[in-house]
């Protein structure tokens, strides 16, 4: 059943909630932490972009839960001009592409078919894919208007998750996600896949 809160209970926030939300910015890095989710035999996936069109979006980085209130946000470089290390989208992939194949290692995500398809484009065909909340929110009540995670994630977790507003701002002086310092978008990229976790 949903969890009910009131206003004297406000749900947690990235801001008040306990988690353990990371960055992964080398190659040895990664490759340590992709180990890791292979001995818990599942993990939560959401790739981060800079639009919400499968087949032109760029991938902003790459969002990986293995356990509850627990994510790596792995950023990737935009340009040679960035001054913090990160890794390059060809670096990522990879390390990444084994284990994102890998049919033995359960899948968990939010709107698993755009990050298929986006991974597709790159060479990746996500394998093992076990449980979408997207879906199962449609298959819960096909009525709602949208079936978006931070819409859903109230409904069943005392949470209230960030908007992608929250670190791009609004309006005219809105930013893209690609425009946003790893640092600053860490919460809101490690909640995609913390988030989807939790519900499954």
């Amino acid at each position: 059943p949903a969890t009910k809160y009131t206003n004297q209970a406000e749900p947690p926030t990235a801001e008040t909630a306990t988690k353990d939300y990371q960055l992964i910015c080398s190659k040895k890095e990664l490759k340590t932490f992709v180990a890791q989710l292979r001995t818990h035999g599942q993990f939560a996936i959401r790739v981060i972009c800079d639009s919400q069109t499968a087949m032109r979006t760029n991938i902003v980085g790459f969002s990986l839960s293995e356990g509850t209130h627990q994510a790596r946000y792995i950023p990737l470089r935009q340009s040679m001009l960035d001054s913090k290390p990160q890794l390059s989208l060809p670096e990522a992939i990879e390390i990444l592409k084994p284990i994102l194949e890998d049919e033995s290692i359960a899948k968990l995500g939010h709107d698993l078919k755009f990050d298929f398809l986006v991974l597709a484009r790159h060479g990746v065909r996500i394998q093992g894919i076990e449980a979408d909340t997207m879906l199962a929110s449609y298959l819960f009540d096909s009525t709602q208007s949208t079936h978006q995670l931070e819409n859903i994630v109230p409904k069943h977790i005392a949470y209230r998750p960030l908007k992608e507003e929250d670190v791009c701002g609004r309006g005219t002086k809105a930013i893209n996600l690609n425009q946003v310092p790893p640092e600053n978008l860490l919460d809101y990229a490690s909640e995609r896949s913390d988030l989807a976790f939790q519900l499954v």
